[in-house]
């Protein structure tokens, strides 16, 4: 390939293309057609012919060996770089993984026809004093997990956006590599995989602080920092098991009867006027949105045991069975079920539907902002279920969604009516049988996707239809808590 024929096949990829779909191409089982359409699926081009052609001019590229020359030209291609902010820092990544700038090169032996994910990784060489990093050591792939993760619980919507989301933790690892030492960010892995609840928060609130102290220097950059971050934190717990998940108790502690939804927000249609909403410096504000899409991860990924009545609530392994048969159904009931959560005042219950945004203040105190501009302070359940108290915070976590009626409760009450949830149950024993390995039945992200391969039953559109019925039938209700309440009420 000479360099006009490059310059041709570099134009008709499209920079953003090479870079944004690089591990999507050369870390594909798939062959040729199917990898085609998996690329089409992400709208780059109307037709499919136009993605046929960035694919094989990518393909050229990788075969004439001048892939890294590629990157390299995304990376200093001020025109890429503002359309596509994110770019420099993706290509900086690949670079070092494939050796640029450094004595070694692992190039890899990927050709553009299938591989096997069962490959062992290559090691990463870092320069200084960073130590060797590899497997899921290698924060490369951890960032690639991370992106995956995004996608396989529909987190994000676009290609673009979790390309995006990579790069802002990429950005606040080496923001906070610079402040507090090489490697530092790093030990993030070893931290969530200690599971120790105390080290975690301590260094969580610890990136928090300094995300904020640097939101002060640059705002709009450090706001999507702290974005990104709020998700690979979620995405951490859930790949090493971080939350409690030990749910065999029914909780004997219930909410007492939640009052009617005061519908409007006119004074006189509060039952009780309330009191003077609190001002104070924001640190941070989220919309509904954005909550939303963090309480959908959480729900997702909230799977259970009830060894009492024997039934698994695998929250992972459903949203698998939805979201590989392109099925919205479970994202739908879950959005609506979130839409109807109650939100607390002092004296009033509103929806969560209701509510524009809600703006965590320097003094702990939490204003929520309705869509037609109404404010009031956020209040809380105590652990008995009884008692409202204002919910003090600065961090997001401890803003957690709950169960009016505990899941525990829900699933005995309907255990002899949940055919669906009882042939998941009986498919995963079978399976451990055949296995002859002991599995935790909780920790369904280590086993679901071997399950779907084994019954393929599990993925058919009557067993999607069935386990709606379910999930209907329980009626599950949630309620806008404080997480730290939430765990003296018991298991949900």
């Amino acid at each position: 390939m000479n360099d006009k024929q490059f310059e041709d096949a570099f134009t008709a990829a499209g920079g953003w293309f090479i870079v944004s779909q690089y591990d999507t191409i050369t870390k594909s089982r798939l062959d040729q057609k199917k990898l085609l359409q998996k690329l089409f699926k992400k709208k780059f081009d109307s037709k499919i012919e136009g993605t046929r052609t960035r694919l094989s001019s990518f393909n050229r590229i990788w075969r004439a060996g001048r892939i890294k020359e590629a990157l390299k030209k995304i990376r200093d291609s001020k025109r890429i770089n503002r359309v596509h902010p994110e770019a420099k820092s993706i290509a900086e990544d690949i670079l070092t993984i494939l050796g640029v700038n450094s004595k070694k090169s692992v190039d890899g032996d990927w050709k553009p026809t299938v591989k096997s994910l069962d490959e062992p990784k290559q090691k990463v060489i870092i320069k200084g004093n960073q130590k060797k990093l590899s497997n899921d050591n290698n924060f490369d792939q951890l960032k690639k997990e991370f992106g995956d993760w995004l996608d396989e619980y529909d987190v994000l919507s676009t290609q673009n956006s979790i390309a995006s989301y990579k790069s802002y933790v990429n950005q606040l690892r080496n923001g906070y590599n610079e402040v507090f030492g090489v490697g530092k960010f790093e030990t993030i892995v070893s931290v969530y995989q200690s599971k120790s609840e105390n080290d975690i928060l301590k260094f969580y609130t610890k990136i928090v602080h300094f995300i904020k102290k640097q939101k002060r220097i640059q705002k709009k950059k450090w706001t999507d920092i702290g974005s990104g971050f709020y998700q690979f934190d979620d995405f951490l717990r859930d790949k090493f098991d971080c939350d409690d998940l030990e749910s065999g108790k029914i909780s004997e502690i219930t909410y007492k009867k939640i009052e009617p939804v005061t519908k409007k927000t006119k004074p006189e249609n509060i039952p009780e006027k309330e009191s003077k909403v609190v001002s104070g410096d924001i640190s941070e504000e989220f919309t509904q949105k954005e909550l939303m899409r963090t309480f959908k991860s959480r729900l997702k990924t909230q799977s259970r045991y009830y060894p009492n009545i024997d039934m698994l609530f695998p929250a992972r392994l459903i949203n698998d069975i939805f979201h590989k048969n392109k099925d919205n159904a479970f994202d739908t009931w879950m959005q609506n079920g979130l839409a109807n959560m109650r939100v607390l005042s002092k004296n009033a219950t509103f929806l969560f539907s209701f509510v524009r945004k809600i703006c965590l203040l320097q003094n702990k105190r939490i204003i929520v902002v309705l869509n037609d501009g109404y404010k009031f302070e956020l209040y809380t359940y105590k652990g008995d279920g009884k008692t409202r108290v204002p919910l003090r915070t600065l961090d997001k976590r401890d803003i957690s969604v709950d169960h009016i009626i505990s899941l525990a409760k829900k699933m005995q009450q309907n255990k002899n009516s949940l055919p669906a949830f009882k042939e998941m149950t009986e498919k995963f024993h079978e399976y451990e049988k055949l296995s002859k390995v002991s599995l935790n039945p909780r920790a369904d992200r280590t086993w679901k996707d071997n399950l779907l391969q084994k019954y393929s039953k599990l993925n058919s559109a009557k067993m999607r239809s069935a386990i709606m019925d379910d999930l209907k039938r329980m009626n599950l209700q949630y309620i806008l808590m404080d997480q730290r309440e939430n765990s003296k009420k018991g298991k949900n």
